[in-house]
């Protein structure tokens, strides 16, 4: 690539390359990003070539997970994306967005154990108010959240929001969260609210993406001088109703999603005998997005839905104790 471009150079060049690109590094596939542009596969292996020689790089190289891009390419698209963004929000009549007429494929990072609980009333409100948006949905790990919004992975992610991460990206506290014991009472009998004693030996299991054996909770813990049985540990929430039906034993898991867990399985609640760690759930996007109509939309729309099971959660939250 030449260190410079005239003018009449840069006039010369396809600009709709720099779309390509973009979509190309972050899909990592040609089919996949023919399908987003809608153009077949030979034309975006075609415009690729064209940036190769451009650029003098190969850009992407097939990898055994399909495509991977170079140093050179992910410092193209952290150029580019601002620049399309900034474009197309130029472009955009703004004061007419209506959701009804969007075409877009978003990427939504949520956190496992919001998942059950929000993904079937998102769906169906997409489907209902912006029925051309595709949602892909991604976990969302909570010590990554600058580096899934930065990287592309993610647009909007959904999770905890700890103070010590320090966020770079856009993001907004919809309300702070605590834990309570899960449990299926035809597997234990406690009464709730469970004792101290009591508590500390019930096997329980922990929720560790990581395969961590200590939790959010062994500070308290370790502050009163006592330890509690954590004889497992699982890699998601969606199989902890399956294992809590068949064994005796407690998770201890956040509030909002306990409840609808609760309510979908028959488990029981009970509050947790010391005072546990209290977190922020909050929503984050990418600042190229900050000003996206779109992006405030769907934003919005994830707020108040999380919103919506929050204050189902708290409604239910006295009788839950007495089950």
């Amino acid at each position: 690539m030449k260190s410079e471009f005239t003018l009449n150079e840069l006039r010369k060049m396809d600009l709709n390359l720099l779309v390509v690109l973009s979509v190309l590094v972050r899909e990592r596939s040609v089919r996949q990003t023919a399908a987003l542009l809608h153009v077949g596969s030979p034309a975006i292996s075609m415009s690729l070539n064209r940036l190769r020689e451009l650029m003098n790089d190969q850009l992407l190289v097939r990898t055994g997970r399909g495509m991977a891009p170079t140093p050179k390419a992910l410092e193209l698209v952290t150029l580019i994306d601002p620049f399309l963004q900034d474009l197309r929000l130029a472009l955009l009549e703004r004061g007419h967005f209506d959701p009804a007429t969007v075409t877009r494929v978003v990427r939504f990072a949520i956190a496992d154990d919001l998942e059950a609980a929000l993904l079937p009333r998102l769906i169906r409100a997409l489907q209902e108010q912006a029925p051309g948006v595709r949602l892909v949905v991604r976990d969302a790990d909570y010590h990554c959240i600058d580096k899934m919004l930065q990287s592309g992975d993610a647009e909007v992610v959904l999770a905890a929001l700890l103070p010590e991460l320090q966020l770079r990206e856009p993001c907004q506290i919809l309300y702070e969260e605590g834990f309570v014991a899960l449990f299926d009472p035809k597997q234990i009998v406690l009464a709730a609210p469970i004792g101290l004693d009591e508590y500390l030996a019930t096997p329980q299991l922990l929720i560790s993406p990581r395969g961590e054996i200590c939790g959010m909770l062994e500070p308290q813990l370790q502050a009163l001088g006592r330890t509690r049985n954590v004889i497992a540990t699982l890699a998601r929430f969606s199989t902890l109703p399956l294992v809590l039906k068949e064994t005796p034993i407690l998770c201890n898991v956040p509030s909002t999603t306990a409840h609808f867990l609760a309510d979908h399985f028959g488990l029981a609640i009970s509050a947790l005998p010391f005072n546990s760690s209290r977190f922020n759930i909050g929503i984050a996007w990418q600042h190229v997005l900050n000003q996206d109509p779109f992006t405030r939309w769907f934003t919005s729309l994830v707020s108040e839905l999380m919103m919506e099971l929050r204050e189902q959660s708290q409604a239910n939250q006295a009788p839950a104790q007495t089950r």
